[in-house]
């Protein structure tokens, strides 16, 4: 069962809700069966939705391209004008816009990995060279003098503490 949904997912490029219903399953049953499956029919899930939104990219790329279509008589056979040439049905270039939209839509939500949208971040680290010099100096100032610890930090030190 688990099978002949993903394949007509992948084959008919319908959702797993889509094919549970034509199928007369329950969508939330196939989900939880397949979360009591475990990691091997989830990663399997997953994988075909992964292999889903490549098909559907895939697919609006031939639309966007726009090829014109022969137009074809109601038997099947080549429609041609009076002088014998061939009839060509020029793409309908909103629909196809609205086509090849709506697809990578669902395919940046199926998979924003792959159809999301790329954010730059630049990220900058500032080191406040004097604080760690002056961290650096009082760690080597930190010592034991006649069985007393001598502050580590100068400025928490007294002129008594200094005089050695």
């Amino acid at each position: 069962m688990f099978d002949r949904v993903l394949g007509e997912m992948l084959e008919d490029e319908r959702s797993p809700f889509v094919v549970c219903n034509d199928m007369g399953l329950s969508f939330p049953a196939l989900v939880a069966w397949i979360n009591e499956g475990g990691d091997e029919r989830i990663k399997k899930y997953l994988n075909a939705w992964k292999v889903r939104t490549e098909v559907i990219g895939e697919k609006a790329q031939k639309v966007a391209d726009g090829h014109p279509v022969v137009v074809l008589n109601p038997d099947g056979t080549p429609f041609r004008d009076e002088d014998g040439n061939l009839v060509l049905h020029q793409p309908d270039v909103a629909r196809d816009r609205l086509r090849v939209d709506t697809m990578f839509k669902r395919a940046k939500a199926y998979n924003p990995a792959l159809f999301g949208d790329k954010k730059e971040v630049n990220v900058s680290v500032g080191v406040d060279v004097d604080a760690k010099l002056g961290e650096s100096l009082n760690a080597i100032l930190a010592r034991v003098v006649e069985g007393e610890v001598v502050p580590a930090r100068l400025s928490e030190a007294t002129p008594e503490d200094q005089e050695i």
